[in-house]
C-alpha cells in the first residue's frame, strides 16, 4: 500500500470515528469539511496551473512553427 493510500485510509477512518453523540459533533464534521474543501481547492489550483502551462507551451511551439515557416519562405530565391 502506498503512502497516499495509507493517508486516504486514515482519513476514512477518522470520518468513521466521528461520534454523532459527541457534543463536538458538528464542529468535528465542519473541520472535516473545511479540510476537504482546502484540499479540493489546492487540487483545482494545480490542475489550472498545469493547463495554463500547457497552453503557454502550445502557443510557444505554434510561434516557433510560424517563425520557422517564415524563415523558410524568406530564404527562397524564387521570384514572386
Amino acid at each position: 500500500m502506498t503512502e497516499e493510500q495509507k493517508t486516504n485510509v486514515d482519513k476514512i477512518n477518522s470520518i468513521q470515528n466521528i461520534d454523532v453523540n459527541n457534543p463536538d459533533f458538528y464542529e468535528n464534521v465542519q473541520c472535516e469539511i473545511e479540510s476537504d474543501l482546502a484540499r479540493l481547492k489546492k487540487n483545482v489550483e494545480v490542475v489550472l496551473n498545469l493547463r495554463y502551462i500547457q497552453n503557454e507551451s502550445e502557443e510557444e511551439s505554434e510561434e516557433e512553427d510560424k517563425t520557422e515557416n517564415g524563415k523558410d519562405n524568406n530564404t527562397d530565391d524564387e521570384p514572386f
